[in-house]
């Protein structure tokens, strides 16, 4: 017996010993697994945030470039026509740099004498052979200097400066490191992770703060402390290979802490990226776990099944989360621009039997809805945004916020009559948002298409999308627009103008022109009407219907159009100073001055400035403009009659024409657009039309111009109808002023005759 209570007691206690030895085994092996799968969703976390980082920066840096070569393009010009006039030079570089984010900018014309634009003058400001790389026609990006200024670290972007295809000097915008440093950081966890930029052989450029000052990053010591690497980690290794401009990771702990680090170049010098995050920000919770569940294992075997169930759904949710942080949009809760980024290539590879479109969507003056209504609201209106796209795409139709009130997404392509069919459902669902409904605000969405027909990068999907979408909202409650090639170059060509508008009229390359109108009754000479051109030095003479449309949107017309009426207040004054006779001359005024308040204190500034008679100037203001907004051109049309001045309609019969209007709006003159004539020959309805509608304006008191006439069947048609006044190339083209002053010097000498 005694025996065999032994063997059972020893049995017991190897069974015991093989079970505590088993439960050690296996907590030792689930250890040991959930370290490894931790450290492999922390080295793919890292990589996602610090390829992030690595785009955020290229893509500031691109867009300063970008800015200074538009700049370039502009001192390029200027310099052409007017080499030695520094102060406007300085004047010119002053203003680009307010308008911009650069600490200071500057201009190198001769040696290497840097002209800031505060006037300050440095010689050697930038090192030689940068200077004579950029006077080569390259585009230079400095190391980290020190400024003379304030003896702060700073880089240097420098671009030539062309003048009729010779680099004629430097232009450059310095940066503070710290600036670039604040682009790096939203993209921290917690604070607790940072970032370098650092050339290939180690050397620090850039860094985010990081409390360990360094020279250089194999130099990774803090107190006295080395970094002690994971095998197969080193920064040999990592500087072998930023050498050859591959990228790539480090383990390593220093202070018992373990830190990943991610290394990649960038598009700019031989820099790299290189970001670091401990992995205890990201794997904290799930040790806590671990050593919970390892507890309770050793007390209850039976339960060690759920319990690793549970840890791994608790570990399921920490990446969850880590998700969430890299690819949610906090304010609306739907994806963001970097799972986009991801979704699409993936939607496209798998399905290559299919036809897609990516559509960029942002409403009209959402910054008005957070002006009026507040933030608060705005966040609910881009909330309701989102549930609209996500209730009208398919489960396979991926879509994102992008930034502010612009979302992205993706649809399945047939025809373009499907696609407009499902646009329009969305917008009808846009439109009636609650958040809004008792303060009578419309929602107006605008859609930029673009048609996926070819394999591009991801970035150029959505700017085809988003050019397509600014086409839109440029075209005046257009609410839909396919991307077209020729989008692009109209975009461009609007920037060109942009970019050239504030020389073109401090250079005085604007001129007006004068067109001659004349009575009906007897041919002779009764007005003439003012017009602009753009004598642009390398393009030669720009017609308006380029560059008006282009002001009209960025309110540059409004100081066009005051310029236009000194021009002719200078005429006029010069003429009547010389005796000659002065005929009435009509201006054009944009509907953009509706909504100035000092329209009439600066045009009654010109007018006394030049002692202009009233009667010697007719305003004209456009049918669209008219009929805009009823109780503001009414006000407008008082003001301009307490002055003296008579107003007119231009392009009456445009397509805006409501004769009934015309009883609450007291114009002096009505001027027939020739679109309103063009199918009048031979055309019994329109001569009607035509006929009946002068024939009401004149028992109303109101002049009838012609505009357009251009054969003689029309102008004894209009004389016949009772039109007061020609205008048009069969009497005559628009004239220069010289050659118009010659006319009218003219018409008096056969008068004095």
């Amino acid at each position: 017996m005694k025996n065999k209570h032994l063997f059972s007691s020893t049995s017991i206690f190897y069974v015991v010993l093989i079970g505590i030895l088993f439960i050690i085994g296996g907590s030792i092996f689930y250890w040991n697994s959930l370290r490894s799968l931790l450290r492999t969703d922390v080295r793919a976390f890292v990589y996602d945030i610090a390829t992030q980082e690595a785009d955020n920066l290229n893509h500031q840096i691109r867009e300063e470039t970008q800015i200074l070569n538009a700049m370039a393009q502009t001192l390029g010009v200027f310099y052409k026509f007017r080499p030695n006039d520094q102060n406007r030079l300085l004047s010119l570089l002053d203003m680009a740099n307010q308008r911009n984010e650069f600490k200071q900018m500057g201009v190198i014309l001769e040696g290497n004498l840097a002209i800031m634009n505060d006037g300050t003058l440095r010689q050697d400001f930038l090192n030689i052979n940068i200077t004579r790389d950029v006077m080569a026609g390259n585009v230079r990006i400095s190391e980290t200097i020190f400024d003379p200024f304030d003896n702060q670290p700073i880089i240097v972007i420098a671009v030539p400066i062309f003048a009729a295809d010779k680099v004629m000097g430097v232009l450059f915008g310095t940066q503070s490191t710290e600036y670039y440093e604040n682009i790096l950081k939203p993209y921290k966890l917690a604070g607790q992770g940072f970032s370098y930029v650092i050339r290939s052989n180690g050397d620090i450029v850039i860094d985010s703060k990081n409390p360990a000052k360094i020279q250089n990053i194999s130099n990774i010591t803090e107190a006295g402390r080395e970094a002690e690497f994971d095998k197969g980690s080193s920064f040999a290794n990592m500087l072998a290979n930023t050498s050859k401009g591959e990228r790539g990771t480090l383990s390593y702990t220093i202070f018992d802490e373990h830190r990943f680090l991610n290394y990649l170049p960038l598009n700019i010098n031989d820099w790299y990226l290189v970001f670091v995050v401990p992995t205890q920000v990201v794997r904290e919770r799930s040790t806590k776990i671990l050593f919970f569940s390892l507890a309770l294992f050793l007390a209850m075997i039976v339960l060690f099944g759920g319990i690793f169930t549970y840890l791994m759904i608790r570990r399921r949710n920490d990446k969850d989360s880590l998700f969430y942080l890299a690819y949610k949009d906090g304010v609306t809760g739907i994806w963001n621009l970097n799972k986009f980024r991801q979704d699409l290539p993936h939607i496209l590879q798998h399905n290559p039997h299919k036809q897609y479109v990516v559509v960029v969507m942002d409403i009209n003056k959402f910054k008005v809805i957070n002006d009026l209504f507040g933030h608060k609201q705005g966040d609910i209106v881009l909330m309701h945004l989102a549930d609209c796209i996500k209730r009208n795409l398919h489960h396979d139709e991926p879509y994102a916020r992008l930034a502010l009130d612009v979302f992205a997404f993706m649809m399945e392509y047939k025809n373009d009559e499907i696609i407009l069919q499902r646009l329009k459902a969305m917008k009808e669902e846009i439109s009636n948002c609650y958040a809004l409904s008792g303060a009578n605000y419309k929602i107006v969405p605008s859609f930029g298409i673009y048609r996926i027909k070819e394999k591009i990068p991801f970035y150029l999907m959505i700017d085809r999308a988003n050019i397509a979408r600014k086409v839109a909202k440029a075209s005046g409650g257009k609410t839909y627009t396919f991307y077209e090639e020729s989008s692009r170059k109209l975009i461009l060509q609007e920037k060109a103008i942009e970019n050239n508008m504030e020389a073109a009229l401090q250079d005085h390359q604007f001129a007006v022109y004068f067109q001659p109108q004349y009575y009906f009754k007897d041919a002779k000479l009764s007005s003439c009407e003012a017009l602009i051109r753009w004598a642009h030095p390398r393009r030669g003479l720009v017609m308006p219907d380029e560059f008006i449309p282009v002001f009209e949107k960025n309110g540059f017309i409004m100081r066009l159009d005051m310029f236009i009426l000194e021009e002719v207040a200078k005429k006029i004054r010069l003429w009547l100073d010389e005796g000659l006779t002065v005929l009435p001359i009509a201006v054009n005024f944009s509907k953009t001055h509706l909504n100035n308040s000092n329209y009439v204190k600066d045009f009654k500034i010109i007018i006394d400035k030049y002692q202009i008679p009233p009667k010697l100037i007719e305003v004209e203001i456009t049918e669209s403009a008219a009929f805009s907004d009823i109780e503001k051109i009414k006000k407008f049309i008082d003001d301009m009659h307490a002055l003296g001045f008579a107003v007119a309609m231009d392009d009456f019969g445009s397509g805006f024409s409501s004769l009934n209007m015309l009883k609450e709006l007291p114009f002096d003159t009505i001027k027939l657009d020739k679109e309103f004539l063009k199918d009048s020959d031979g055309n019994l309805r329109a001569h009607n039309v035509i006929t009946g509608a002068v024939k009401m304006l004149k028992s109303l008191n109101i002049k009838v111009i012609a505009e357009g006439v251009e054969t003689p069947e029309q102008a004894e048609f209009l004389k016949q109808a009772g039109v007061d006044i020609a205008q048009g190339y069969l009497y005559s083209k628009p004239l220069s002023a010289d050659i118009f002053e010659a006319m009218i010097k003219n018409a008096g000498k056969k008068q004095d005759k």
